[in-house]
């Protein structure tokens, strides 16, 4: 028998079992849709930074008006109060991996500032004027401004995520996942009404995802889920003063959710 008549069968074959496959994965593919909504906490952020070319000081407690300090750096830190975010997604669900694309915002106020240092000199008792160039003295020093954290981190997300989802046979499985893109990142800091920062900015970001989906039919999952989120420090523009600062960014997410087959 030659070697074409053998092959014949086996190629046939072959082209039967891979359309089998490929028909059975077509039909356990579902596209869907999810929307979740949840709590942030946003992790306190370590603002660092360079004071401008041409930074001079104005009348502080302890530093004269005029005290030259270009290009020095500059930092303090930031905590948040508990934020809220929401997003949407639309999917393909594989049975046991989902790919998605989700879009999200969040919003996280400022609850406080802290420990203001400039060139290596902590500011919080000094005059606020000492970081407005050339001021005359305010009657306030920095910590007492600064402690009345006003302000804002806003952002717009863009994830592509990849889920695992454990089947267990129950009406409950954990998911675990993971997603990278982009996130623009609105800062505003304004302490005491006075504004420092308000300067938005484009980052890559990713997110690690876990939970649980509770089956109620065919089509509808409810979920519970965690995802941590984290970006690229965030420079933004200082207003206040001339320079700039870099923004950390992450956060902790707690969600619930529903998720709809078609």
């Amino acid at each position: 028998m030659s070697r074409t008549l053998i092959r014949t069968p086996l190629v046939a074959s072959a082209l039967v079992v891979g359309a089998g496959v490929f028909t059975a994965a077509s039909a356990q593919t579902k596209p869907y849709v999810s929307i979740v909504a949840g709590g942030v906490l946003q992790s306190e952020s370590g603002n660092e930074g360079a004071l401008g070319p041409g930074f001079v000081t104005g009348e502080g407690t302890t530093i004269p008006s005029g005290t030259a300090l270009p290009n020095a750096p500059v930092g303090w830190t930031t905590e948040f109060d508990t934020g809220v975010f929401i997003a949407g997604a639309a999917g393909l669900d594989f049975g046991f991996l989902r790919a998605e694309i989700e879009v999200g915002y969040s919003d996280v106020g400022v609850d406080t500032h802290t420990n203001v240092v400039a060139g290596g000199i902590a500011l919080g008792a000094e005059d606020a004027a000492v970081l407005i160039p050339n001021s005359p003295a305010l009657g306030a020093d920095v910590a007492t401004i600064v402690g009345d954290g006003r302000g804002q981190i806003d952002q717009l997300t863009a994830f592509g995520n990849l889920i695992y989802d454990f089947d267990f046979g129950e009406i409950w499985a954990p998911y675990i996942g993971g997603g990278a893109g982009l996130s623009v990142v609105d800062v505003e800091y304004a302490p005491s009404g006075v504004t420092i920062v308000d300067d938005e900015k484009a980052v890559f970001a990713y997110q690690l995802l876990a939970g649980v989906n509770f089956n109620v039919s065919d089509e509808l999952d409810w979920t519970i889920g965690y995802r941590f989120r984290m970006s690229e420090d965030v420079e933004v523009d200082t207003v206040l003063f001339p320079g700039t600062l870099e923004v950390e960014n992450r956060s902790s997410n707690f969600e619930i959710g529903l998720r709809y087959r078609f």
